[in-house]
């Protein structure tokens, strides 16, 4: 094989996907963060993943073996890192957020589930941010929002925290 063919079937597919090209967009509640801080959160999301699914397994006896078949379809947690910002604003939307769902001192939902639960949208970006693909991850709600570490002999470095989300399910569309 030459180089030449494998540069051809790079070009094919549109060049190699950049790993730092996506963008995430969560639709909190108005309650809870403006269309402002909305838009900062996805500038200060830093690492993520696609969301993962697994296929389950149906194991069947037969004649002595076990004949694997495919089964229900789970979807794992989505963990997002986010910058941290001197006045907290992320991580404190985050946190009204999951207080919304059970709050740590009235131990109640506040709202409907239906308005507490959030589609999220993660989008892979060409070099021109135009979008190639986009998941959405459907009925999504803070299973953890993570704490940000306080080290006072740390040095040029920034803090940062995680928000683990559930979902109901993900689907995704590509664009071509």
């Amino acid at each position: 094989m030459k180089i030449s063919d494998f540069q051809s079937a790079l070009q094919r597919h549109g060049g190699v996907q950049r790993q730092h090209r996506w963008r995430v967009i969560l639709n909190l509640p108005p309650t809870v963060a403006s269309a402002d801080l909305i838009k900062d959160m996805s500038l200060t999301a830093i690492t993520t993943q696609l969301p993962p699914s697994t296929l389950g397994e149906i194991l069947i006896p037969y004649a002595g073996r076990e004949i694997p078949l495919p089964g229900d379809r789970k979807f794992e947690p989505f963990p997002i890192t986010f910058i941290g910002v001197e006045d907290d604003a992320i991580h404190e939307a985050c946190e009204a957020w999951s207080e919304l769902f059970n709050g740590t001192e009235s131990n109640t939902q506040t709202g409907a589930l239906e308005d507490l639960m959030v589609d999220v949208e993660l989008q892979l970006l060409r070099e021109d941010d135009s979008v190639i693909r986009s998941y959405f991850l459907e009925g999504s709600w803070p299973q953890e929002v993570g704490s940000l570490e306080l080290d006072k002999q740390s040095q040029d470095s920034f803090s940062q925290f995680t928000l683990t989300l559930r979902y109901i399910q993900h689907t995704h569309n590509k664009t071509l």
